[in-house]
């Protein structure tokens, strides 16, 4: 029995391993203090998986009496820090760190006297005991709003802190520094008077809590910081959104300094205005800011050595180059470039000029490095090949890895990636995969000294290959029958169909292979290599959208003739009601028109068969479009399907696993008896019966089947919201419902269909909020009831839809997604559900944040 449990667990842990394919990365952060609601965002962050979601495992240390931040961080000991002002004070002095945000744009920082201390002013600190510590007594805040008073720090008598507001109170010391999240919060609650001297009101105003890491490790791990920081703001505005839940957390794994729940809540009200209040972005750092902290400093006179802004504070757009690598950039300002000169609209050449997708990408690096990129003229793809071997030129800007080629190349990391489509005729089926054209021995035809032929060789030795000059030639050998199907990235097939008319072609599939594209670089060149892909790293998501606008946003419907469409269906519309008016009038016909219909029997049977047969061609046509666009649409429903229980699946299975192993080893030192093996088994069925649940939820939503019965709306939204809600999270969209507000509403539906739309409509606004890189996404639904209709909304703020296509959505193909990520049929498919079947009405508006679809269904439905 025991056996046969432990092989179940080692099963788990082998799935939960292909989940977890790569380890997360080990990194700490170090805080300037001890564990208190300042430092809240890490704390979520990590609680709720956004530093696990992005690869990171977070160690997060307290702040402890003779620790050094700036000094561990500079030395690797810790991999982040969070420090007061003062740290450009540390970076003049030689500490090689790098500032990525400020967590509060206005310091908490202040000093504090009992209003019967007899201090009015400033100057009437003189000969006054002061409690401050030697980094508070640095900082350009008190220094300086001190100094505009004309008091010195030695015209005190300066006393190190206790860090115990008793001490003010008691008399033991006259001024006492404190935040006025913290301390002004006792003082207040014993009803005790006093003054707040903020240097904010003397006109310094500073950052404070700023994060910071060394430029050593940002170096050599720029996505690892991007991925902390983005995780990092994540953690924080769900702290900031959700005190409640976030002080109850402290409370229980952070408390160290036993302060109560009211204190923490105080606390994180206080910190919530200053880190938010005048900003667009949580975290920002103005460079301006931080020059007025260096000046005051410097009028100090406590800069050691200048400080260059540019290197000092972290830009995500900026290149951050080694000396070694801006030195290598300084004696090779030109790079020779050989490319495919006719691979349109990837790279090709026209009107003596390279252009397309790659060359845009190649001008964006050359104004982020400073550098010329000079194309070198070659007869064909497979003589640029040999010039890069040869060393006459120094890169292929769109190539793939290939075990030949890396002999003599190094590559980039990969910076485009598209889906490889399957192009057939438009009179063949649909195809699931490779394998099938494989199995049943379909011709393929491709462009010669293509990496994807020796990949399909190598993967599928009985693959049978028409290889041809160029791409087009491939697809002219489909379109005329000699070869069955092409295999070609979208932006090429979209780009040819436009150009050259295949109007008898179609996407019949997509392949599990994706075009990974990457910049080969002389194998003799590493130090061009690292730049690139440091280049590469800040060219961003909209800016390669913009350029695959500009030559790839081709959209499949061109292929079809709209205006055929529009006429035919008005003329099977009139057919329709032709026959429905005859049926009627024959019903209630009287014996006048009866005697006329029989004079005419003849005739109107003759108009009937005739009717009827071109009826019944259209709706077969129809129908048969239909199919296509429901067999296209399931393809990508699919996928995300099987994403949703992906994310489903993790945490149970993590758990499931780290339980596991914790049983092997204490089994495998004796330490494990039989209570705590039940009750970690249980742990284990517990989890596995989740699992089973989730199973089940995908499984009814596939499986319900299309009829109609009594439905509660609340129910089929929650239902609906189960499934794509662990696929929001993980993409840290926040989800907020509004449906209980109200009575169970039931109403008489085909039943799924609701639940169909709803997810159409869901997945839509997460991939809009993926694509805009909106940081702080979230979509609402929420659900009204008014006399003769019920109305779901479901709001999201990804910045609305352009007025020019707000009306082209619901059209069938109609997709503003790239990289073949849509098929342009779920909102189409959404609203033919909501029109015909549900008899109600679906349309969208746009809001101040983004878009608002409504779902009118009628009460009496």
């Amino acid at each position: 029995m025991n056996r046969k449990v432990f092989k179940i667990i080692l099963f788990f842990c082998f799935l939960n391993l292909a989940l977890y394919a790569q380890e997360l990365k080990k990194v700490s952060v170090q805080l300037q203090w001890k564990h208190q609601f300042e430092f809240a965002g890490f704390y979520m962050a990590k609680e709720k998986g956004y530093f696990k979601d992005a690869g990171l495992d977070v160690h997060i240390k307290e702040f402890d009496f003779g620790i050094n931040i700036t000094q561990d961080v500079a030395k690797g000991e810790t991999t982040f820090g969070t420090s007061y002002s003062s740290v450009v004070l540390e970076k003049s002095k030689g500490a090689d760190i790098v500032l990525l945000n400020a967590f509060l744009q206005s310091s908490p920082h202040v000093l504090v006297s009992l209003k019967s201390s007899g201090i009015n002013s400033i100057r009437d600190f003189k000969g006054k005991r002061l409690m401050i510590n030697d980094d508070a007594a640095q900082t350009a805040s008190f220094t300086s709003m001190l100094r505009s008073e004309n008091v010195l720090l030695k015209d005190m008598i300066v006393m190190k802190p206790s860090f115990d507001i008793h001490d003010l109170i008691e008399g033991k010391a006259d001024i006492v520094t404190a935040f006025k999240s913290n301390e002004l919060y006792e003082l207040d609650k014993l009803g005790i008077e006093y003054n707040v001297w903020d240097p904010k009101d003397y006109g310094f105003d500073l950052y404070d809590a700023i994060w910071f890491t060394s430029n050593k490790f940002l170096q050599n791990n720029r996505d690892t910081v991007i991925k902390f920081q983005k995780a990092s703001k994540k953690g924080w505005m769900y702290a900031f959104n959700n005190i409640d839940e976030t002080v109850d957390l402290i409370l229980k794994k952070y408390n160290t300094q036993n302060k109560t729940k009211e204190a923490f809540k105080y606390e994180a009200l206080i910190l919530k205005e200053l880190a938010l209040n005048g900003v667009d972005k949580f975290g920002n750092i103005d460079k301006s800011k931080i020059q007025r902290t260096i000046d005051i400093y410097n009028i100090l006179g406590l800069i050691k050595n200048k400080i260059d802004m540019n290197l000092f504070i972290f830009d995500i757009n900026k290149i951050l180059l080694t000396q070694k690598e801006q030195e290598y950039l300084k004696s090779h300002k030109l790079i020779r470039m050989c490319n495919n000169p006719n691979w349109k609209p990837i790279e090709f050449i026209e009107d003596d000029k390279m252009q397309g997708i790659v060359i845009d990408t190649v001008k964006l690096l050359e104004m982020k490095l400073g550098v010329k990129i000079k194309h070198i003229p070659t007869a064909s793809w497979s003589e640029s090949q040999k010039y890069l071997k040869e060393k006459k030129c120094d890169i292929l800007p769109a190539a793939i890895k290939t075990e030949k080629r890396s002999k003599y190349a190094n590559f980039t990391k990969p910076y485009l990636n598209y889906k490889l489509a399957i192009v057939t005729r438009n009179d063949k089926p649909f195809i699931d995969n490779v394998e099938e054209l494989v199995n049943n021995n379909r011709t393929i035809s491709r462009k010669k000294a293509s990496g994807l032929i020796h990949k399909l060789r190598s993967k599928y030795p009985n693959v049978n290959i028409i290889e041809t000059e160029d791409y087009l030639e491939a697809l002219h050998k489909v379109s005329k029958g000699e070869a069955y199907c092409t295999i070609a990235t979208l932006p090429v097939v979209s780009s040819s169909i436009k150009e050259f008319s295949f109007n008898n072609l179609q996407i019949a599939g997509y392949t599990d292979m994706t075009y990974n594209l990457r910049i080969a670089v002389r194998d003799d060149k590493p130090e061009l290599l690292n730049i690139l892909n440091k280049g590469l790293s800040t060219v961003t998501k909209n800016e390669h959208n913009k350029i695959y606008e500009k030559w790839a946003n081709i959209k499949l419907e061109e292929k079809f003739d709209y205006s055929y469409i529009v006429y035919t269906l008005i003329f099977v519309l009139f057919i329709f009601f032709v026959v429905i008016l005859r049926q009627l009038i024959l019903k209630k016909q009287n014996k006048m028109l009866m005697q006329m219909v029989d004079e005419r029997t003849s005739e109107l049977k003759e108009l009937n068969e005739s009717l009827e047969q071109r009826v019944a061609k259209e709706v077969a046509k129809n129908r048969e479009n239909e199919l296509k666009m429901l067999e296209q649409s399931k393809m990508v429903a699919m996928g995300d399907m099987i994403g949703n229980i992906a994310h489903q699946w993790r945490q149970p299975l993590s758990v499931i696993s780290t339980i596991a192993t914790g049983l092997l080893m204490k089994k495998e030192f004796n330490i494990l008896d039989d209570e705590e093996f039940e009750k970690q088994l249980k742990l284990v069925n517990e989890n596995t019966q989740y699992l089973s649940q989730t199973i089940d939820t995908f499984r009814d939503y596939i499986k319900e089947k299309k009829e109609y019965k009594e439905v509660v709306v609340q129910d089929r939204i929650k239902m609906a919201l189960s499934i794509v809600e662990a696929t929001l999270n993980n993409n840290y969209i926040k989800l907020t419902t509004n449906i209980d507000n109200i009575e169970p509403i039931k109403l008489q539906l085909v039943v799924g269909e609701l639940s169909e739309v709803l997810i159409n409509i869901i997945n839509n606004a997460k991939d809009i909020i993926i694509e805009q890189e909106i940081e702080d996404g979230w979509i609402k639904v929420e659900l009204e009831k008014y006399d003769n209709k019920v109305v779901i909304t479901i709001e999201d703020n990804g910045g609305g839809i352009p007025e020019d296509i707000k009306l082209k959505i619901f059209e069938p193909y109609f997709t503003t997604k790239h990289q073949s990520q849509g098929t342009g049929l779920g909102l189409h498919i959404s609203y033919s559900i909501v029109k015909d079947s549900l008899n109600g009405n679906l349309y969208v508006e746009n809001t101040k944040s983004g878009a608002k679809f409504f779902i009118e269904l009628p009460l009496n439905s």
